[in-house]
C-alpha cells in the first residue's frame, strides 16, 4: 500500500461529485463517514449523498492541489490541500476556495474516505 493508492481514490471522488455518481460515491465513502462542508454543516455519508442525487448540491468543477498527503500503518491516509471549486446549493451558484484535510482507510473494500473538513480562504 502506497499514498498514491488513496490520491488516486481522492480524484475519482472529486470526479464523481461532478459527475453525480452516487455509486462510485457510495464505493468511495466508508459508512461512518462524516463531511464537514466550509458552511460548517456536518453531513454523514447517506445525507450527503442524497443531496447530489437529489442535485440539491450538484459540483460543476474541482480544481486541487495536495499539500501534504501522509500514509499511517499502510493502510491509513491523510490528505491535506487546497480545493478551488464551483458548485450550486439548492439552486444558488457558488465559487469556492478552501484548505481541506480528509482521511482515508483501506480494508478489504478498497480505499474509503472517514472524514472530511474544510475551512474557507480568502479570494485571491
Amino acid at each position: 500500500m502506497n499514498v498514491e493508492t488513496f490520491l488516486q481514490a481522492d480524484r475519482l471522488r472529486h470526479d464523481a461529485f461532478i459527475a453525480g455518481d452516487t455509486d462510485v460515491l457510495n464505493r468511495l465513502m466508508a459508512d461512518e463517514c462524516l463531511y464537514i462542508h466550509t458552511t460548517g454543516n456536518i453531513d454523514r455519508k447517506d445525507e450527503l449523498i442524497n443531496k447530489i442525487a437529489s442535485r440539491a448540491l450538484i459540483y460543476h468543477a474541482i480544481e486541487n492541489s495536495v499539500d501534504h498527503a501522509i500514509l499511517y500503518e499502510n493502510n491509513t491516509a491523510i490528505i491535506a490541500g487546497r480545493l478551488r471549486m464551483s458548485l450550486e446549493r439548492t439552486g444558488i451558484p457558488a465559487a469556492v476556495h478552501i484548505r481541506y484535510c480528509c482521511a482515508w482507510k483501506h480494508d478489504t473494500t478498497g480505499p474509503q474516505m472517514i472524514s472530511w473538513q474544510s475551512t474557507p480562504l480568502a479570494a485571491s
